[in-house]
């Protein structure tokens, strides 16, 4: 009777163990799966600080607010803002150098998401590298966060995935252009959860498109191709000869011109005078009239009349 009682004891126990250590790695994997922490310390301290300005009072929705880091994070700026999931579905959101167009879905789904804006500045160096490539733009990340229910408990929410339904997420680089001459050798390059470079080309110029969030920068080619060497400059004697010949072709069409202009204004005045010439031989071979002042006005006048007036009929009455 005490063996049959302890051996199902000793079979109770063994049960229950069991549940337990399943229920355990379920929740283990369960949070592997749907938490995707961030692997890079700087990124997730950054991301606390960001959270920590959302946790104060007065804030509100669709509200860009700058996050206030320490003295050691000098040169790094971050930013932070929520937003509720119809807002960001249908509108979509600007910000900086990022545009995140609508029809935007983030999973699994949050009523409300937080993102997190980063321009790591001078330390983009030092955390991210690119094998055969220098960066030519600081590194410019953003991530998304369901921020449902932080400020109840204040825990720090899962990292959401992004699901692109419309067009691409745009990063614009524009302020940041690369050296002149590299605008065809520069392509975009994409940090996505990690360190690990992932290079695509530029669809356009000094713009990038992705369909998920995470870093972003410009590289150029390292290891920088010889330019082409500069023809030699012709010999000065050849130089002062092509002065010469140009001032000498100067001088030649301003005197054209001066010489056309006297041609033109002596044709003009044999022209004129031929006109006038013509006019007082017409006026010696007509009849000379005789004139008068009328007022202020002199005018012609006949001394005769060239016929005397007939009667058509002599009858006198």
């Amino acid at each position: 009777m005490g063996t049959s009682r302890g051996q199902r004891r000793f079979v109770s126990q063994l049960v229950l163990f069991l549940l337990i250590h399943f229920c355990a790695c379920a929740r283990g994997s369960s949070i592997k799966a749907v938490s995707a922490p961030e692997s890079d310390s700087l990124c997730a301290a950054l991301r606390d600080y960001a959270f920590d300005v959302l946790r104060g009072p007065h804030i509100h929705s669709g509200v860009l607010y700058r996050v206030p880091l320490p003295a050691n994070y000098s040169g790094v700026r971050v930013n932070v803002t929520r937003l509720r999931i119809g807002s960001f579905w249908a509108r979509g959101v600007k910000h900086g150098s990022f545009r995140i167009p609508p029809f935007v879905q983030p999973m699994p789904y949050a009523r409300r998401v937080a993102i997190v804006y980063r321009d790591l500045g001078s330390w983009s160096s030092s955390f991210y590298d690119v094998p055969g490539y220098s960066l030519a733009a600081p590194v410019l990340g953003f991530l998304i966060y369901n921020a449902t229910s932080y400020s109840n408990n204040g825990s720090i929410e899962q990292q959401l995935d992004l699901r692109v339904l419309g067009a691409p997420i745009s990063v614009d680089f524009s302020e940041f252009a690369p050296p002149k001459g590299w605008n065809s050798l520069a392509k975009c390059v994409m940090f996505h959860r990690g360190r690990v470079p992932y290079l695509t080309e530029m669809t356009f110029p000094s713009v990038c498109l992705t369909a998920n969030q995470g870093h972003f920068s410009v590289v150029i080619p390292s290891a920088l191709p010889l330019a082409p060497s500069p023809s030699p400059l012709p010999p000065r004697k050849k130089k002062k000869e092509w002065n010469m010949w140009a001032i000498a072709v100067t001088v030649s069409a301003v005197a054209g011109l001066i010489l056309f202009g006297l041609i033109a204004f002596a044709v003009f005045k044999i022209a004129k005078r031929k006109k006038i010439g013509e006019m007082e031989r017409r006026a010696d071979e007509g009849e000379v009239l005789g004139s008068h002042w009328i007022g202020g006005s002199k005018l012609p006048s006949a001394t005769s009349l060239r016929t005397q007036p007939v009667l058509e009929q002599e009858f006198t009455p």
